[in-house]
């Protein structure tokens, strides 16, 4: 196991020597989500999206495109356009996204809408997602021409409330186009082309760093022998808004001769990042048959001078093997007994011959017994010399 003091001095020189820098909400020149020049027209092409401006009541996103139209085209008038420009995201198992919906632009329009919506996606990922509003009242947002910017602002409460800490994960956005008489939305730009842009983590108005370091195993209860350890693989995920430093410790095993050893002690993780530690946890030699041993692993996390304890990791490894005692430890007459069931022809054989030789031991003394008394009595017979 390791000692608990000499991580202790790793930990002041490592926070001395990492000192983490805030991790900011998106921006123009780093947004949560990037696109290349591939939409249909101008104004449905996505260049970027990013999230900013949140507070302890709203969360903030915009949306830049290459261009917004100021209206609509008389030649497009006739098919009634109606355009929404959406982000999605999800937070925890819940997805949602945030739309503008634009009719008809320009003056002869009519008034953009804002909506939130619930969304579930199909076995095809994000191709084509089932969406339920959630209503227009916990939305508003800007439509603006000359910089070609869409911002959304909606409630927390909207989202289910989501506290500092939460992310807001696989963000994607989309431009769909609907003319009149289509029976479904065509898409008009994706962004990114595939998969989910970077993750947005929630920090309320202040700002606050988030310390928030996560340790899970995949199997938390193994098998375990005297001659086979249980090496557990935990996964150190950094899920706060800054890159981190921490040490790594585990407690004292619960049962007596057991030992614990981690592979890894010190490290740094940058955000949304993780890395594997092993864990070998031994049982002690004289363990017995079903027995369960365990030991448990946190992590001591730094931020700049800000530090704080991870929750802990119970891990557990249960007794399946006891290897079988010699015949020169166990008990005589329990190896004698052993031996016979192995070696029931060796035994019959050995015993044939014990027979023999006592019976011969015992004619032996029979015969010597007869001669002595014999030679006693004849020399009693014999007369005396005068």
């Amino acid at each position: 196991m390791r000692a608990l003091s000499l991580a202790a001095i790793g930990a002041v020189i490592l926070a001395a020597a990492f000192m983490a820098p805030s991790a900011l909400a998106g921006t123009a020149d780093q947004p949560e989500i990037s696109d290349i020049n591939d939409g249909t027209r101008d104004s449905r092409d996505i260049t970027a999206v990013w999230f900013d401006d949140e507070t302890n009541m709203s969360l903030s996103a915009t949306m830049n495109l290459t261009a917004l139209e100021s209206f609509t085209s008389f030649s497009d008038l006739a098919n009634l356009p109606n355009t929404e420009y959406e982000v999605y995201f999800s937070i925890g198992e819940k997805n949602y996204s945030i739309v503008c919906r634009v009719p008809v632009h320009g003056p002869v329009g009519l008034t953009i809408q804002w909506d939130v919506r619930s969304v579930v996606y199909d076995s095809n990922g994000t191709g084509n997602p089932t969406e339920t509003s959630l209503g227009t009242g916990g939305i508003s947002g800007t439509y603006n021409v000359g910089t070609h910017l869409i911002v959304y602002t909606v409630d927390k409460n909207t989202l289910g409330d989501p506290k500092a800490g939460a992310h807001l994960a696989k963000t994607w956005a989309a431009v769909w186009n609907k003319d009149r008489g289509q029976a479904e939305r065509s898409l008009e730009d994706r962004a990114p082309n595939a998969g989910y842009g970077r993750d947005y983590i929630v920090r309320g108005s202040a700002g606050a760093e988030v310390i928030d370091v996560q340790l899970t195993a995949s199997n938390s209860t193994l098998k375990v022998s005297p001659s086979e350890p249980a090496k557990f693989a935990v996964t150190v995920l950094n899920n706060g808004t800054s890159p981190v430093s921490l040490e790594l410790y585990n407690s004292t095993p619960s049962l007596t001769g057991w030992t614990c050893e981690l592979s890894l002690v010190n490290m740094t993780l940058s955000t949304n990042s993780s890395r594997v530690a092993y864990v070998t946890l031994s049982c002690a030699r004289n363990a017995k048959l079903n027995v369960t041993g365990s030991v448990t692993i946190w992590a001591v996390v730094h931020v700049g001078n800000q530090n704080s304890t991870s929750k802990s990791l119970l891990l557990s490894a249960v007794v399946d093997y006891i290897p079988p005692k010699t015949a020169s430890s166990s008990n005589p007459f329990t190896a004698f007994i052993n031996w016979i069931k192995a070696h029931p022809k060796d035994f019959a054989m050995y015993l044939i011959v014990i027979i023999v030789v006592v019976a011969a031991v015992s004619v032996a003394a029979i015969f010597v017994r007869r001669s002595s008394r014999k030679k006693r009595e004849l020399s009693a017979q014999a007369p005396a010399r005068t």
